[in-house]
């Protein structure tokens, strides 16, 4: 943290009004840059509104079955629920679609765990 959220300011702030700009350079930067742009991109977002993130990252999104529909839905209902001052109702997630997702992904991350046991480190 003490060297993630410096960068990530320091990203946002040096590439004010480009959504682009700001995360790739913190991708650019190397390290933790999952979480450092993470960090860039929702400060850029939430200044910038969703129009000024390129449509092709948009487009290139698999996270299936939190399909672009489902998390426009999600944002939705978050805008509404800070207009009224409420909790949010989330749009629920095809909860089948969930698990088989799930169970595929996990022989990959206990596989990606073991290869990091294995020399060379």
């Amino acid at each position: 943290m003490n060297h993630t959220v410096p960068v990530a300011l320091y990203c946002w702030l040096a590439h004010r009004g480009s959504f682009r700009d700001a995360v790739e350079s913190a991708v650019c930067l190397g390290g933790d840059t999952d979480t450092v742009a993470a960090i860039v991109g929702a400060l850029a977002g939430s200044e910038l509104g969703p129009d000024a993130i390129p449509p092709a990252w948009i487009e290139g999104l698999a996270e299936w079955p939190a399909t672009i529909s489902w998390l426009r839905r999600l944002a939705d209902a978050l805008q509404k629920s800070l207009e009224a001052q409420q909790p949010a109702s989330v749009p629920s997630l095809n909860p089948v679609g969930l698990l088989a997702r799930n169970l595929l992904f996990i022989p990959v991350v206990f596989a990606h765990g073991l290869r990091r046991l294995a020399p060379p480190y």
